[in-house]
């Protein structure tokens, strides 16, 4: 199944190669977990492109190890921008669903208020044995070189209502590279497979963005969380991106 998975990914990437201003990025990421966990270990895919009526597109497959189980999940998303204001509609899903969601939507949508944007979030998710939903309402704004957000997000874990929050803070420098902060606080939810547990997160990571020239950027995040009294995570993201 994963062989067919990712070949049929690298068809539909392949198809639309010659796309202009498009981007192809591979990413990579390693969690390294406090206790008797093993370690989770990520892959993945993503090929991106507009047109010139304001839409864009999204493609991506992705390989999960977590808790010695493994999925691959396929993804696909669209954004239509506007004059004020943006909207984003995700897709995901995953055969196995044994740690991914069998199935997930994400709607996204910004609009101008103000000197900066506000920003609105629902998710849904199908598991193996249970259905989470989430809103978020944040706002953000640009002021100088710096960036920053914030929001509250309201969610329902397999009927039990959570709560959390999120800051955000980057300083952008040469050819639109960036270097921030976040941190937060709220209720997850985490599939492993036919139990799905519920704990409070708390994380704090540091991230950015650096354009090495016109055609190459990295992207890299390092993160502490703790996941409720289960276990502390260490973690690491990193993705090579290869614009067109």
């Amino acid at each position: 199944m994963s062989a067919r998975l990712w070949c049929g990914a690298g068809m539909i990437l392949c198809s639309v190669w010659a796309q202009a201003g498009s981007g192809l990025e591979l990413g990579v990421s390693h969690d390294s977990l406090s206790g008797a966990y093993d370690d989770w270990r990520g892959l993945s895919l993503q090929w991106d492109w507009q047109t010139a009526s304001g839409h864009g597109f999204a493609l991506a497959a992705a390989r999960q190890q977590r808790f010695a189980l493994i999925d691959q999940e396929l993804r696909a998303a669209w954004t239509r921008k506007f004059d004020q204001a943006e909207l984003r509609i995700e897709i995901e899903h995953s055969p196995q669903h044994r740690i991914l969601p069998r199935l997930g939507t994400h709607v996204h949508a910004s609009m101008a208020a103000g000197p900066g944007r506000l920003l609105l979030d629902g998710s849904w998710r199908e598991y193996q044995t249970s259905r989470t939903r989430s809103f978020k309402a944040g706002y953000e704004q640009y002021a100088g070189a710096w960036y920053w957000q914030g929001g509250l997000q309201v969610s329902d874990l397999s009927g039990v209502r959570g709560y959390g929050w999120q800051a955000r803070a980057d300083y952008y420098y040469q050819d639109n590279s960036r270097i921030g902060l976040q941190w937060g606080q709220g209720d997850e939810a985490e599939q492993s497979g036919v139990a799905l547990r519920r704990y409070r997160v708390s994380t704090l990571g540091l991230q950015g963005l650096h354009s090495v020239n016109r055609e190459w950027s990295l992207r890299w995040r390092i993160e502490r969380a703790r996941q409720g009294d289960f276990y502390w995570k260490n973690g690491i993201n990193l993705g090579l991106r290869r614009h067109f």
